[in-house]
């Protein structure tokens, strides 16, 4: 196995536990048996692809509750790509946003169920989009290593600069370093829409047990834990600038004062500026003419 592929697997292998278990206790499939037996077998038994694909076929049966058969694929499209399959995040998001949307007029509690798969959804995208950008900051790293160790004279890893071997084709740091910042951009991306319909209000509304108001408490750190992540990863993200330190009160009145004396002073200096302009426009003042009438006007 190669390194990179080293590195999604861990990442992958980490990311499975808590979206395991958030599915398992948090999810129940709702369509009726006698239609999905062979689809909740499936499920059961971790077939979540299979089971999937059964649910899907029901989309379009149920005209009275239609949002069921969208749950529940959604819900096994996710449950697979927890479990490392072949499932896509970006289908089991869209499959339950449409589940959410046919259940507009059910109760707090259908919608929070599936508010709360749907929020997963997204933290499923974003964990596989944070891998993939895992995988390119490893390559990166190490192309940047074998280009130093290279320029230095000294040996260095020939397949990472050329993965293909003899063909002249190296790699670009600065497009890898792209692609890092991209992957990172689109995991932020999905982990805050996590958020966002984490914050949505059916789940408020609904009657949630202690256990489900916790374990919601603890996605919603999890996260937002993994949106800070995702962002601070990218190679173009700064630090905000620190604020500036809290002052002592006599310290505090003396640059008031100090600021107070320079604009006093700036509008003096302005003040005799402007005066003079107008003795230049209009004259000093004292020359008076035949009439002994006003200022005379120096055009």
């Amino acid at each position: 196995m190669t390194k990179r592929r080293q590195t999604r697997t861990l990442l992958l292998v980490v990311a499975v536990p808590l979206a395991v278990t958030a599915l398992v206790f948090g999810v129940r499939l709702t369509t009726l048996a006698p239609i999905t037996a062979g689809a909740r077998e499936d499920y059961d038994a971790g077939r979540f692809e299979a089971a999937a694909e059964k649910y899907e076929g029901l989309e379009n049966v149920n005209v009275v509750q239609p949002w069921k058969a969208h749950f529940d694929a959604g819900t096994a499209r996710a449950a697979d790509v927890a479990a490392g399959g072949s499932s896509s995040p970006y289908d089991a998001v869209d499959t339950l946003h449409e589940a959410y949307r046919l259940a507009e007029g059910e109760t707090p509690e259908v919608r929070c169920l599936i508010q709360t798969n749907l929020a997963l959804a997204y933290e499923l995208m974003g964990d596989d989009e944070s891998a993939r950008a895992a995988e390119h900051a490893a390559e990166l790293a190490a192309l940047e290593e074998a280009l130093a160790a290279r320029e230095a004279g000294e040996p260095y890893d020939e397949e990472a600069i050329d993965p293909y071997g003899d063909s002249g084709d190296e790699l670009d740091p600065d497009e890898l370093r792209d692609e890092v910042q991209t992957w990172y951009e689109y995991a932020e991306g999905s982990y805050r829409h996590a958020e966002n319909v984490q914050a949505w209000p059916d789940c408020g509304q609904a009657d949630r047990s202690s256990s489900e108001e916790q374990s919601a408490e603890e996605a919603e750190q999890r996260v937002a834990g993994k949106a800070d992540a995702a962002e601070q990863s990218q190679p173009d993200h700064e630090e905000p600038a620190p604020s500036p330190e809290p002052t002592a009160p006599d310290q505090a009145e003396a640059e008031r004062q100090q600021q107070l004396e320079e604009s006093n002073q700036q509008a003096a200096e302005t003040a005799d500026q402007e005066q003079q302009e107008d003795r230049d426009t209009w004259g000093s003042g004292d020359e008076g003419d035949d009439g002994g009438g006003g200022p005379t006007k120096n055009w």
